[in-house]
């Protein structure tokens, strides 16, 4: 068993973003998962991550507030508990348009 404590967890700079204060809490350089990794991203209003695109599949689940992702072919605002997946290779966009803080785990699974 792994435990990290959301208050002790390191915080990371996540690349293409803005407005945002990210931690990772399985994964990677914190625990031995090896086939995804997880983190949670805190978008101060009018943050988020620029258009980009990684071999990674990803699961969006906003905790709190809102943020809007928008891929090449869709927008969608999502609420507290609302998740999206993202296919590996799928240029998204991600932004906080509200006027509140808005906090989503991120799961991670790069490709093999």
């Amino acid at each position: 068993m792994r435990v990290t404590r959301f208050g002790e967890a390191q915080g990371y700079v996540a690349a293409n973003h803005h407005g945002c204060d990210a931690v990772r809490l399985q994964g990677i350089d914190v625990s031995p998962v090896t086939s995804f990794w997880l983190g949670v991203s805190n978008f101060a209003p009018g943050g988020g991550a620029d258009w980009d695109t990684t071999s990674a599949e990803k699961v969006y689940l906003v905790l709190e507030g809102e943020v809007t992702v928008e891929t090449e072919g869709e927008s969608v605002t999502l609420h507290a508990m609302d998740s999206v997946f993202l296919a590996a290779n799928e240029r998204r966009r991600i932004i906080n348009e509200s006027e509140s803080n808005a906090v989503m785990a991120v799961v991670i699974a790069p490709s093999a």
